[in-house]
């Protein structure tokens, strides 16, 4: 998911979206279980 956080590592980019956007992490998770 590249995005303003693409310089760090994949998995922190990923926490660091998640803490800053939690409804879009609700969202991925929901897309992903469909």
């Amino acid at each position: 998911m590249p995005g303003r956080h693409a310089d760090r590592a994949p998995e922190m980019s990923t926490k660091v979206t998640l803490i800053e956007k939690p409804d879009l992490g609700r969202d991925l998770r929901r897309r992903d279980a469909v």
